[in-house]
């Protein structure tokens, strides 16, 4: 098992915390360094207690919400170029300042036998580092509830009840309006359309890939992604899991699609995203696929409200 990759069981990996990316507002770290922040915890160490045996032969142990770093090989992974080691260092030594973490050189693991090393054997090399991430309410360890990214929306208001004015009341005295039998009327009352919860949790999962592949935050674009994340559902037909697997493919091909970056653009480009070779889907179009001569000003779309 290479060194750094110790963290792969991500299984108790639950959520990015918020204040992350309020530092990022506040000017306390860089877009850079949350990103940096982000690949450390995603190699971290999330379901059990586990240790790794390094290239020369020590073993590290390394607990729930820890991550074993060798700095150097970090950066290189991750294309990090010239000083990346030290652009780790200070992306660590920010989050350590902030409380997001602690860093600490790793300690070998106390051996199952007694050390056979011969006298004179070189000596090993510098202990990796050892990232123990805080468990808070966000970054969770295993067997606790989740807490979702992004707070539910509040439950919408009731409309206030009102009295009808009787026919002749100027508004300032107080009569009873008749009741709906006396006037040989029904009035009915139009109910309030609850929102689609499908909605919520569509989005928070594409939200949360965004930060995954990008490592940054989403940027909202309000009603735009409202009616886009329906549109998505509609195009799916309601599989939450083929909506993620374009928007996935559309951020992993920014070069071949580099306006993709949004949820109302992987709406419109649905079908140019489906899977190489595959037929296009018949009865659902892209919203900018060119429709033939005879039908291109008869074709309708139902709106997903």
């Amino acid at each position: 098992m290479a060194l750094g990759h110790a963290g792969r069981n991500r299984a108790g990996f639950l959520a990015i915390p918020r204040e992350w990316f309020s530092a990022v507002a506040r000017g306390d770290i860089t877009v850079e360094q949350l990103g940096i922040l982000v690949l450390v915890a995603s190699e971290g160490n999330w379901a059990a207690a586990t240790t790794v045996l390094a290239k020369d032969g020590t073993r590290y142990g390394v607990g729930i919400g820890e991550t074993l770093l060798g700095r150097r090989k970090f950066a290189a992974r991750y294309g990090l170029g010239k000083g990346g080691r030290e652009r780790v260092t200070r992306a660590l030594r920010r989050g350590e300042a902030l409380g997001i973490m602690s860093i600490t050189a790793a300690e070998p693991a106390p051996p199952a036998a007694p050390s056979s090393t011969p006298p004179g054997a070189p000596p090993a090399a510098p202990p990796p580092t050892l990232v123990k991430f805080r468990n808070d309410a966000e970054i969770l360890f295993p067997a606790i509830e989740p807490a979702p990214l992004f707070a539910p929306p509040p439950a919408p208001l009731p409309a206030p009840a009102s009295t009808p004015i009787q026919e002749g009341n100027n508004g300032t005295t107080n009569i009873p309006s008749p009741s709906p039998a006396a006037r040989g009327t029904r009035s009915t009352t139009k109910a309030r359309k609850e929102p689609d919860p499908r909605h919520r949790a569509l989005t928070d999962r594409l939200v949360a890939v965004f930060a995954e592949l990008r490592g940054v935050p989403y940027g909202f674009h309000g009603g735009k992604d409202g009616r886009a994340v329906a549109e998505l559902l509609r195009l799916s037909g309601g599989d939450p899991g083929a909506v993620e697997a374009r928007w996935r493919r559309a951020l992993a091909m920014g070069d071949r699609f580099p306006g993709c970056g949004s949820l109302s653009a992987l709406a419109s480009r649905w079908n140019d995203l489906a899977t190489a070779g595959a037929a296009r889907p018949s009865g659902i179009a892209s919203r900018n696929a060119p429709q033939p001569p005879s039908t291109q000003f008869t074709t309708t779309f139902a709106e997903v409200s």
